[in-house]
């Protein structure tokens, strides 16, 4: 029933949008006018009461509105309260200040008071009082009007960025009360009154919040006020919706004013600031559906059919809002990992969010808005929304004044179908995640349903069925199921089902309204929506096309249509809307991301498809031809959008106070989407170029040349860039081989790049980068297949990605060519297979060629192999032709057989390349006529061909340089006419700058170069010649340009780039990274691969192919050399010499490399080198100066090492002969160098013994035998050689030259040294350092010579010049302090001490010092050695060590233990200065220390004695050997050891033996000798000669001459020369050897494992033998030697080691740890002995067998000792 007229007219105006004036409003009030609020129960507030509260109300909220003051906030919420006091049935006085904190507490007071209370207008609960129903209608509608007026205000204040006041409730008063009122609404469960005062102290809370945060910046404050300003206007939005909802549904349902208000409040939910005209986003709103149906109603009853319609759209579209609100629902849901909660327990007020309590207590008042949100499905709302579509009239046009309307239409229409389907997914996919997270099988009955079956059927499940167990995986499964069942309800007349075209029509169509300008309508959300929709429709025909493709079993002809549907839906987009819009410029789309995704999204499409379906579809590709250009250039400017939205992006974060990296701030699906971008833009590129350079270049075929050429060169460099963006862009969702796969771009940039079948192959890679590009390609062929499902890749495919392979491993400078030949082998047998017969003929052709150049390159060239392949592959072409191709039968990635233009280029590359490579093959076998014919036969063939026309100048130019051919005339005309032809190439310019250059015009000639670096900066036949004519400091800007270049033939600029670095800057570092970057590169490691190498060299004088490569490997070498990189240098000049075709280098350059082995220790190398320089007849004569000189380096090393060997001949020969080479140059005048060299070499013959200088056939008595005057006379050679060099260094002496100075220090020094070495080998000749008599020390022998006086004296002045030339020179203080040595020790301290201060690393200086101290201080001497240690590793210190312990030792006269132990100490110091140089003075002390004192047979430690006794025998004998051979046996003490330890040698062997009696014959003879000179030595005068005046007094001091000799045994040793001479040694051995056979088998008995026990019983048997002896006294004797060899073997192989035993002192218990252990080795003697009898025996033996065993015996006896006497006597046969 409709409510009487007074009631609708009472409501009606408080509903109009006319509000009565502020007048009337205030003079209806004067019945409710008081200061204070009063309170009214229900039954009081009568209906005419409570309209006029509400007129009050309505009156107060008008003034809101008009007022857009910030302090309306606060009035309008203050009314909003009233008005729920008033459904309360209370009315209160409206304040005239809403200010009054006094009035709001006493307010919340009233609120506290009705609290609970049942509501008048509750459609549930009848309240008191008899209102009307417009009344209750009014009632809510001033509840909505003051709720959308703080919406209002809220949405006004937001420009102010403060959290805003509903209440002021930071007074104390009103916030208890607040406080109060809320806790009284909690009680009685007041849900919309909580609601309201909930929202007033949350406002509160959240601005202290705020302005408690310290740390924040202020821009972020003001974020997130302005966002809580936002949430809280959307809040009261939904609150004046409710409450208009809820009196439109319940009291007023006919009335369209209460519904428009719902509406609108409904849409301001929606809306954005600033939106002008309709909204047509915010009807996706689901809330806009109840009114809109409500609107539609009323307009039908009132007969309105276009209001009907026009709202029907808007229906639908809030339709498909909801539709879309809960399908991101169901995507919020499956995101969670855990079950949904199923507690259905109620919360309290408290416990609810304000959404909560907004749904539970406003909107849900309304039953119809309960019904639509909680019983509407997908189904239902779905059909809904195709109902109301239905009630609108398609539009039949787009014109300016309806293109919105329309397009919203269409926009519908689709929608619903994509909302269906997205339905259906995410109801499976909540399905699914529903059953994983309950852990319960999936099931077609419903979610929850337990699935019984049988172990082996769930087994059989779960290895079929797949498991997916993210959200991700869920979708796409559930979408790849959802995909093929749309598919497989297609025929042929359906397949607008795969995607409608409605909306897409719209939209091209709206480009043709031209009431639209400037394309203003992009900019409209309706046209967003549509792009938005359109990109979905775009991306979902891929997916089905993937779908499709990886299904199994999927056929060729089902791919290919899907594609084309695909493909159909996009053309007009990208022909008629994109192109349109995209023409407006990067900035325009940058705006409109919408439009550019939707663009980028469409060309995606376009070049997927053509990958897939290049293999099962050729028409597909030529359909799609005339799109490429177009989605290239579209996706040009997406790219350019792209970087403008980046920047814009890095502008915006620049300001955020707190941001991150760029690089985090991408999110992985941004990640995502731009590597596939960047993956079709390169695919894209790939195929634009080819079909701009076919469409552009049809009739001009070096165009179309260059475009390809050009094409290649971008594609090379696409390649790492691709890869570059590719590692920067890569995510956990997908990587680069997977993006490259789905559009092809990786085997697009392979063909572009390789280029093979029309080009020369990898025109601008290396050999890395053509790796790299093919492997790409490979994996984008399997990869495609895996993860996009693209059908198996065709025969071609394969053949052309092995014949790419088979071209870089033999085209490109490193590649195997073994595996290339491999490859074109198995490509010939593959193309067999090949039905069509040109592309099959066509890649024999190439594989024919391919081997030709294998074998021409082959090392030795294979001519003949070359010619017959190239002849073969000619005949082949002559048969074909491009008239032959298919266009049908090979698909767009074979793109030669796609064009008949691209055919015919194909055709000619072959057929030249052919002739050029029969012509090569003719030219290698010396027959340049028949190379002529067929170069001349290619250029009749093809007049226009550029390749053709150069490749016959250049074989004419070639025969004119090497003077074959005398025609320049028709060389220069083939040369200017290729130029003509080839005007945009590099190569006939070069080669006519080689013309010009050989003609001597080098003005033209540089012109010429200049132009072809023009053209090609980094070509090498025109870099190298200007190279040639001009200075290096003018061309390196040239260079540095083609180094830059991405070349593979640039290696010259980096060869003069590196020189220039050393010769301009002196950078040796920056030269070696431009040397090895150019032997990289194939012009400089082999341009015999390049048909142009040939013109590398000067034209004018001829040089071999590879000698570039040596220089540079030279030079190299020299750069590492000047660094101090010898290994790197001795690497790099091996290289040089392998890479030179003559098998030589020049002369610097072995002295160079002379150098570096020099430097490294490789005399021996380093000299050959040299001798190498000195033979050779072109070498300069500075460089053979240089030469001889850096072999006299090498000699005098060589000398060294070879006096550590003791080859003392083999040095004196170095010696003479680096003497022989430097003394050579003295005609030319010495150096510096060279003089002091040769003063080195002659001085180093100090350290040569006496006797291998030879001795003169006369000597007289009493004076220096031949072999000391010869040898000092060697020596004093370098003294002249040292003169000179000071005479050179003092005439450029400058005394502010620093370099002169030492030179002239070095120079002294060298000379004092060369004086002092002479004196030194003197007075060793006369016995000093021997003991004895008193002239057995320097200083005493220079009191009484002379000569030795005036040495020393020239060697004191020598060095204090030195001194005088640079006072720093330690080494000639140290020098000058071993010259005073002998005169005053306290100068030679200071001098010692002063080098040391200088140089205190000079381990000379320290070892001098510590000498000096050894006599003087013993403790001195010890500090100053543990210095000595910590500097240098040198013999000189444990010598000094050695020589302290013999010096303690002589104070232990009484202790011989303690004497024992100090010499045994001794002894080790020796040892260990041994270990590191064999020093004869080492040599010496270990032979006088190692030596026991004796041994106690009859002790504990006799066993221990014995054996330690004889070890030091033999360890002193060969040390006194050693140190004689090292000396030539110049010490007399030393010869007398020498002679004592040979007697004592002679008598330790077998008695009766010519050995024995040849040692001690020796030994006497020793001893003889060694007593005879010292007594010539003590009688005779020492030499004499004229004293040299010396800067300081050379007379020794008094302290130095020992007045008596000190005590010598010289009578012991002449008593043992006497008893020597009367030993019978036969008679003594025979007394050893008086033991009875009887006797020497007791032995055996008593010492059975004693092998010299069992050989004296061997001996025994044997000697007891009879002349004709039996069998069983042979086998007696010969059993017991072999048993006696087994145990002396066994001894030596098994040593064991012997120690000594404690001894008891005085109850104490002494360990002799001084004492080392030794080992219980049998005699060698003894070993060999035993073999000798064996061998005896099996001699005397009638056995023929042992006639072989005999003679090993004999044999290893003789190796073990060569003097065994039995031994001998077997051998030779006499028994």
């Amino acid at each position: 029933s409709h409510p009487p007229d007074p009631w609708l007219k009472a409501v009606t105006p408080l509903l109009a949008h006319e509000s009565i004036t502020r007048h009337e409003g205030r003079g209806r009030q004067c019945q409710l006018s008081r200061t204070r609020v009063t309170i009214m129960s229900t039954s009081s507030l009568n209906p005419k009461l409570l309209k006029g509260a509400l007129t009050s109300i309505r009156a107060a909220v008008g003034e809101v509105n008009e007022d857009p003051s910030h302090g309306n906030i606060s009035k309008s919420f203050v009314l909003l309260l009233v008005s729920e006091l008033a459904s309360r049935g209370a009315g209160v006085d409206l304040p005239s200040s809403y200010d009054d904190n006094d009035w709001i507490r006493t307010l919340l007071e009233s609120i506290s008071t009705v609290a609970g209370k049942v509501a008048i207008d509750d459609a549930g609960k009848k309240g008191e009082g008899n209102y009307p129903l417009p009344m209750m209608g009014a009632l809510s509608a001033a509840s909505g009007m003051a709720a959308s007026a703080v919406a209002a205000s809220i949405q006004r204040s937001s420009s102010d960025a403060d959290v805003v006041t509903l209440l002021p409730l930071r007074d104390k008063a009103v916030k208890e009360a607040c406080q109060s009122t809320i806790k009284r609404c909690i009680d009685v469960n007041e849900g919309r009154l909580y609601t309201l005062l909930k929202l007033a102290s949350g406002c509160l809370r959240e601005a202290l919040d705020v302005d408690s945060q310290e740390s924040t910046s202020d821009s972020k404050k003001r974020q997130r006020r302005g966002l809580f300003n936002q949430n809280l206007a959307m809040t009261f939005h939904t609150l004046a919706y409710s409450n208009f909802l809820y009196g439109a549904s319940n009291f007023v349902m006919d009335q369209p004013p209460m519904w428009k208000r719902c509406l609108d409040s409904a849409l301001e939910q929606s809306s954005s600031a600033g939106a002008q005209g309709t909204n047509y986003r915010a009807y996706q709103n689901p809330q806009c559906t109840l009114p809109l149906q409500n609107l539609i109603r009323i307009a039908k009853g009132k007969g309105n059919a276009k209001r009907v319609k026009e709202l029907s759209l808007y229906l639908c579209t809030g339709y498909l809002g909801a539709v879309q609100e809960r399908l991101e629902r169901i995507k919020l849901s499956t995101s969670s990992s855990t079950a949904e909660s199923e507690d259905k327990k109620s919360k309290t007020l408290d416990q609810q969010t304000s959404e909560e309590l907004m749904r539970a207590h406003f909107l849900h008042r309304t039953n119809a808005y309960v019904d639509f949100e909680e019983l509407s499905t997908f189904d239902s709302l779905l059909e809904s929304a195709t109902t109301a579509l239905s009630e609108c009239d398609v539009p039949d046009s787009i014109n300016g004044g309806n293109y919105e309307a329309a397009l919203l239409y269409y926009y519908a229409q689709v929608q619903l179908g994509c909302m269906a389907e997205e339905s259906d997914v995410w109801i499976e996919v909540l399905q699914m995640h529903r059953a994983m997270i309950n852990r319960k099988p999936e099931s077609t009955s419903g979610i929850g349903t337990k699935s019984i079956s049988s172990k082996k059927a769930s087994t059989k499940k779960a290895v079929v069925a797949p498991v997916a167990s993210t959200k991700e995986e869920m979708e796409r499964l559930t979408r790849t199921k959802v995909y093929l069942g749309v598919y497989s309800k297609l025929d042929e007349s359906n397949d607008a089902l795969l995607s409608p075209v409605s909306l897409r029509d719209a939209v091209c169509r709206l480009m043709a309204v031209e009431e639209l300008e400037s394309f203003s309508c992009v900019s409209t959300d309706i046209l967003r929506d549509c792009h938005a929709l359109l990109l979905h429709q775009v991306k979902r025909l891929g997916e089905i096309g993937i779908v499709v493709q990886k299904k199994k079993g999927a056929k060729a002809n089902d791919i290919g249509r899907v594609w084309r549907r695909a493909l159909s839906f996009v053309s007009p987009l990208v022909e008629n809307y994109l192109k349109v819009v995209l023409s407006e410029g990067a900035d325009f789309v940058s705006l409109h991301k919408s439009l550019r995704s939707l663009a980028e999204e469409c060309c995606e499409l376009v070049v997927a498809s053509c990958w897939m379906c290049e293999s099962i579809d050729v028409d597909f590709n030529n359909e799609v031809s005339s799109l490429l250009h177009l989605v290239n250039s579209c996706l040009s400017t997406c790219k350019q959008a792209r970087a403008i939205d980046d920047k814009r992006r890095l502008e915006e974060m620049k300001r955020d106070e707190s941001v991150v990296s760029s690089k985090d701030s991408v999110s992985s699906a941004d990640r995502k989407d731009s590597l596939l971008f960047q993956c079709t833009l390169a695919a894209s590129k790939c195929r634009a170029d080819i079909e701009c350079a076919l469409s552009e270049h049809a009739t001009d075929q070096e165009k179309l040349i260059d475009a390809l050429t050009a094409s290649a060169r971008r594609a090379t460099a696409a390649t790492s860039t691709l890869m570059k963006v590719g590692s920067e862009l890569r995510s956990s969702a997908l990587g680069l081989s997977s993006a490259s796969s789905k559009f092809g771009c990786s085997y697009l940039q392979f063909l572009s790049a390789w280029a093979g079948l029309c080009l020369s192959p990898w025109l601008f890679c290396t050999l890395g980068q053509a790796r790299t590009i093919l492997n790409s390609a490979r994996e984008s062929i399997s990869s495609g297949r895996r993860n996009w499902g693209r059908h198996p890749p065709s025969l071609v495919e394969s053949i052309l990605l092995d014949l790419g392979e088979a071209d870089l491993e033999g085209g490109l400078l490193g590649g195997f060519r073994s595996a290339s030949e491999k490859l074109y082998r198995k490509v010939l047998i593959a193309v067999e297979e090949i039905t069509n017969e040109y592309i099959g003929g066509m890649l024999r052709v190439h594989c024919l060629l391919g081997l030709a150049r294998l074998a021409i390159a082959s090392e030795p060239s294979d001519g003949s192999s070359a010619e017959e392949l190239a002849r073969d592959a000619l005949e082949s072409l002559e048969s074909l032709g491009p008239s032959c191709a298919d266009e049908r039968s090979a698909s767009l990635c074979v793109y030669p057989w796609r064009s008949q233009v691209l055919n015919g280029l194909v055709h000619s590359y072959h057929v030249c390349a052919s002739r050029q490579l029969v012509a090569e093959a003719c030219v290698r076998s010396s027959r340049p006529d028949d190379a002529l014919e067929f170069l001349t036969e290619a250029v009749k063939d093809f007049p226009g061909n550029f390749e053709a026309a150069l490749a016959l100048a250049s074989f004419n130019l070639r025969t004119v340089l090497d003077g074959t051919s005398e025609n320049d005339n028709s060389t220069r005309t083939l040369l200017l006419k290729s130029a003509k032809m080839g005007k945009t190439k590099a190569d006939p310019f070069a080669l006519l700058g080689i013309w010009y250059e050989r003609k001597g015009d080098s003005a033209r000639a540089r012109g010429c170069y200049q132009k072809a670096l023009i053209l090609n900066p980094s070509h090498p036949v025109a870099g190298r010649g200007l190279s040639r004519l001009m200075k290096i400091s003018e061309i390196q800007h040239i260079c540095e340009v083609a180094a830059d270049r991405s070349s593979a033939v640039n290696g010259w600029a980096w060869r003069i780039l590196g020189e220039y670095k050393i010769s301009g800057d002196g950078d040796d570092t920056a030269a070696i990274v431009c040397f090895q970057q150019a032997l990289r590169c194939k012009d400089i490691q082999a341009p015999q691969s390049d048909s142009l190498g040939v013109f590398y060299s000067d034209p004018k004088m001829l040089e071999g192919e590879s000698e570039e490569a040596s220089r540079t490997w030279s030079a190299l070498a020299m750069s590492y050399r000047r660094l101090g990189k010898y290994s790197a240098a001795l690497r790099g000049y091996e290289a040089a010499l392998a890479s030179s075709s003559s098998g030589e280098l020049s002369p610097d350059v072995f002295c160079g490399w002379a150098q570096v082995e020099l430097d490294l220790g490789m005399y021996d190398e380093a000299a050959q080198k040299c001798s190498r320089v000195l033979m050779s007849l072109d070498a300069p004569r500075k460089i053979k100066r240089l030469a001889a000189y850096i072999q006299g380096e090498s000699l005098l090393c060589l000398a060294r090492v070879n006096i550590q060997q003791g080859k003392f001949g083999a040095c004196f020969e170095h010696l003479n002969a680096g003497i022989t080479m430097i003394a050579a140059q003295e005609k030319e005048g010495f150096r510096y160098c060279e003089a002091k060299l040769l003063g080195d070499l002659y001085s180093f013959a100090e350290s040569i013994p006496c006797y291998v200088f030879d001795s003169s056939s006369e000597e007289k008595e009493g004076q220096l035998s031949s072999q000391i005057l010869r040898k000092v006379d060697f020596i004093a050679k370098g003294e002249s050689a040292y003169t000179t060099a000071m005479r050179l260094s003092q005439d450029q002496n400058d005394p502010e030259d620093e370099d002169a100075a030492y030179l002239v220090s070095a120079a002294a020094t060298d000379l004092g040294t060369n004086l002092l070495a002479q004196a030194r080998v003197i007075c060793a000749a006369l016995g000093e350092g021997s003991g004895g008599g008193p002239k057995a020390s320097l200083a005493e022998i220079s009191a009484e010579s002379s000569l030795i006086k005036d040495l020393l004296a020239r060697s004191i002045n020598a060095y204090m010049a030195a001194v005088s030339a640079r006072p720093e020179e330690a080494p000639a203080w140290c020098g000058l302090g071993c010259a005073l040595l002998a005169v005053d020790p306290m100068l030679s301290q200071h001098s010692f001490c002063r080098a040391i201060e200088i140089d205190p690393s000079l381990a000379d200086s320290w070892s001098n010092v510590s000498l000096l101290y050894a006599n003087v201080n013993s403790e001195y001497c010890s500090e100053t050695l543990d210095r000595l240690t910590s500097i240098e590793d040198t013999p000189l210190m444990w010598i000094g060590r050695g020589f302290l312990l013999e010096k303690t030792s002589r104070a232990w006269k009484e202790e011989g233990l303690a004497k024992e132990s100090c010499l045994a100490k001794a002894a080790d110091a020796y040892r260990a200065a041994l270990q590191i140089g064999q020093d004869p003075a080492a040599l010496l002390g270990l032979s006088l220390t190692c030596r026991r004192s004796g041994y106690d047979a009859s002790g504990a430690d006799a066993a221990y004695s014995a054996m330690a006794f004889e070890t030091s025998k033999t360890e002193s004998k060969t040390s006194i050997s050693v140190h004689q051979h090292l000396t030539g046996g110049g010490n007399i003490g030393a010869c007398l050891v020498h002679g004592l330890l040979q007697v004592e040698d002679g008598l330790s062997r077998p008695a009766g033996s010519e050995v024995a009696a040849s040692m001690l014959a020796d030994g006497s003879r020793t001893l003889a000798e060694a007593k005879e000179r010292q007594s010539a030595l003590m009688s005779e005068l020492l030499p004499q000669k004229s004293v040299t005046e010396s800067e300081i007094d050379i007379e020794a001091k008094a302290t130095l001459i020992r007045s008596e000799s000190e005590a010598f045994p010289s009578n012991s040793i002449a008593r043992v020369a006497e008893k020597i001479a009367t030993v019978d040694i036969s008679a003594e051995r025979e007394a050893g050897h008086t033991m009875s056979l009887r006797d020497a088998r007791n032995a055996v008995c008593l010492n059975p494992d004693s092998g010299e026990v069992w050989l004296a019983f061997a001996h025994k048997l044997c000697a007891e033998l009879a002349d004709d002896p039996s069998p069983t006294d042979r086998e007696c004797a010969l059993v017991a030697s072999l048993k006696a060899r087994d145990l002396l073997y066994d001894r030596v192989v098994n040593a064991t080691l012997v120690t000594p035993r404690r001894k008891a002192t005085q109850g104490k218990s002494i360990e002799y740890s001084e004492k080392s252990v030794v080992s219980s080795l049998p005699h060698a003697s003894l070993l060999s002995e035993s073999l000798a009898l064996i061998a005896w025996l099996d001699r005397t033996s009638e056995e023929k067998a042992r006639e072989s065993s005999a003679l090993v015996s004999l044999q290893e006896s003789l190796m073990i000792d060569p003097v065994n006497a039995l031994a001998l006597t077997t051998l030779s046969g006499n028994e």
